[in-house]
C-alpha cells in the first residue's frame, strides 16, 4: 500500500451536465489529465462539466 499527500483543489460540476446520467456507468479521465486540466483554470473560472473530467462514451 502506498499514502500519497497532494495538494486539493476544490471544483464545482456543473449540475445540469449530471442530467440522465449513470454515474456509475462514467469513467473519469486519468488523474493526471484532471490535475492538468485543474491546474489551468482560474479560480474565478465557472463550474465545470461532468464532459471535462470524463472519458467519451
Amino acid at each position: 500500500m502506498e499514502v500519497v499527500a497532494e495538494p486539493w483543489k476544490w471544483v464545482r460540476i456543473e449540475p445540469s451536465s449530471l442530467d440522465g446520467i449513470d454515474l456509475a456507468a462514467v469513467t473519469l479521465k486519468a488523474p493526471a489529465l484532471i490535475y492538468a486540466l485543474l491546474e489551468d483554470r482560474s479560480h474565478t473560472a465557472g463550474p465545470m462539466t461532468l464532459e471535462d473530467i470524463t472519458e467519451a462514451r
